[in-house]
């Protein structure tokens, strides 16, 4: 169900539903797409911010960003402790090029999603989806997909994001990963 917002430029789409992926799969609360502009002003901020304190909830106010945020931006931060203080969870779906905003101290939950096999940070949840690894000489018939390097992989869910690759790829992939995964 879409969520009426004042127009802005900052939030795409809001949208109020169950969640897709991860461990909050099925759960229900509120999606918000950022498209990459910056806060306008503290007052547009408010006026956006308003219609989602007065949506209702069954359990927990849940609320799941996504999308290009505002790194850059200053308001950034008062958006989070907005919402902080209306008594959302704040989950925060980062990809790996915006990994500036894995240190918010503000976010409840934080999920990175990267094709990059080094992984700097501890996350709540890895969204995975590997990289196929080409092989030289005798064993260039043989393509793989390769296992990340995860700093505390017993802190961090695991999820291989559905690629594509051959069901032979992929159980080769999970039955020789030193990791244990769950598929998205």
């Amino acid at each position: 169900m879409q969520v009426n917002l004042p127009k802005n430029l900052f939030i795409k789409e809001a949208e109020v539903g169950f969640f897709k992926g991860g461990l909050y799969d099925g759960a229900y609360g509120l999606t918000l797409t950022f498209s990459g502009q910056d806060f306008d002003s503290t007052d547009i901020l408010a006026e956006v911010i308003y219609p989602i304190t007065k949506l209702q909830f069954p359990q927990r106010k849940l609320v799941r960003l996504q999308g290009l945020f505002p790194v850059k931006s200053p308001l950034m931060k008062v958006f989070l402790q907005t919402l902080k203080s209306w008594g959302f969870t704040i989950h925060l779906i980062v990809d790996h090029n915006q990994l500036e905003l894995a240190s918010v101290p503000l976010v409840d939950w934080l999920i990175l999603r990267t094709t990059k096999p080094f992984i700097p940070i501890v996350s709540s949840e890895l969204w995975y989806l590997p990289l196929l690894q080409e092989r030289e000489g005798d064993d260039a018939a043989q393509e793989g997909l390769v296992d990340p390097i995860i700093p505390q992989p017993e802190k961090t869910l695991l999820y291989l994001e559905k690629s594509g690759y051959s069901m032979g790829a992929l159980t080769k992939f999970v039955v020789s990963s030193k990791y244990n995964w769950l598929l998205l």
